[in-house]
């Protein structure tokens, strides 16, 4: 089943407003590795959320999940299995390409060897072949916005954007100047219109003005969500909207996650996602926008921390349903569904 996307950064497409920002345009389907057969049964799992009135026909299935690394003890797993790229993701493949379009966030840059790291002890970094990986996985889509993807500086950042759009892997949450990194990003598939935003609260390494100028990540401004957010629901059907946000290893959200939470549902965010406390937190709706404060750890080399993925079902006129999908998280991880 082909997709096709609008992102704020694909070369040599017509340029259009929004928001007073120019935002790129791109044409055509991406490549689509689609397989329904190994999508999950629906009946025996637990259920999030689920509306009064019945999905249509052919309902649009998402999979989201959290973390994402190919850095590090992923990096370390890979050369052990004698550079294997695809073991980190094998187990957890067929469900990822089941759903029409597959979701993460990505929290490590995708570089060559000569990318220059930035200060700090927590630098991340990937060989441009986990790019591949991902995609073969079943990806489609990936959030940069958050506290590593800017460990290697604007380069760095620059060479993963680079590396995703080759492999016909989309973003959101970044971009080649302060503005476009703030755009949200379009999905259509099977006619319904999908705008996606994408933000970190998260200053490590700190906002200077390297990335206010050059290639960075969307910032959570509170003086702007509102408005990007209604502006951004405005041109879609369904808007998701993600963010990095809250306090590592903590298992409640922090007051601010709720309130910029209670914010984006009553603003338009059809669904609310968050990521970076690399543990998971609860899930609940506000005014019938479903939040989950923090899907955890998915790929990512802290063992014995908790993470979780989502099936969501939607439709033209908002969310149908939403699905948790237990997990082992690792280097490695592993679905444990009914």
């Amino acid at each position: 089943m082909g997709w096709a996307s609008h992102s704020p950064y694909n070369r040599g497409m017509n340029r259009r407003r929004f928001l007073g920002s120019a935002v790129l345009l791109a044409a055509g389907p991406i490549l689509s590795i689609h397989n329904a057969d190994d999508a999950p049964d629906l009946a025996r799992l637990p259920v999030i959320y689920a509306r009064h009135e019945p999905a249509s026909v052919d309902a649009v299935s998402l999979v989201l999940v959290g973390d994402c690394s190919f850095a590090r003890g992923t990096a370390n797993q890979i050369a052990a299995k004698g550079g294997d790229f695809d073991y980190p993701l094998r187990e957890v493949a067929s469900l990822l390409r089941s759903a029409d379009l597959a979701v993460g966030n990505l929290e490590c840059v995708i570089a060559s060897e000569s990318a220059e790291a930035r200060p700090g002890s927590l630098r991340l970094r990937a060989d441009p072949e986990a790019a591949g990986a991902l995609r073969r996985a079943g990806f489609g889509l990936l959030s940069l916005a958050n506290n590593h993807t800017f460990d290697y500086g604007a380069d760095g950042l620059r060479q993963t954007a680079d590396a995703l759009q080759a492999v016909g892997l989309n973003m959101v949450g970044a971009g080649p100047n302060h503005d476009e990194a703030r755009l949200p990003s379009f999905t259509w598939i099977k006619n319904v219109k999908i705008g996606w935003l994408s933000y970190t609260q998260i200053p490590d390494p700190p906002e200077d003005v390297t990335e206010r100028e050059g290639w960075g990540r969307a910032w959570l401004e509170e003086a702007h969500f509102e408005a990007e957010i209604a502006a951004a629901r405005a041109h879609c059907d369904v808007l998701i909207v993600q963010c990095h946000w809250g306090q590592e290893y903590w298992v409640t959200p922090y007051p601010t996650q709720v309130r910029l939470a209670g914010l984006a549902a009553r603003t338009g965010a059809s669904l609310v996602i968050g990521h970076h406390p690399h543990v998971s937190q609860p899930t609940i709706i506000i005014d019938g926008t479903p939040i989950c404060y923090s899907l955890g750890n998915f790929l990512f080399d802290q063992f014995g921390r908790s993470g979780f993925g989502v099936w969501v079902r939607l439709d033209k006129t908002g969310i149908v349903d939403v699905h948790r999908l237990d997990l082992t998280p690792g280097t490695h991880p592993v679905w444990k569904l009914p």
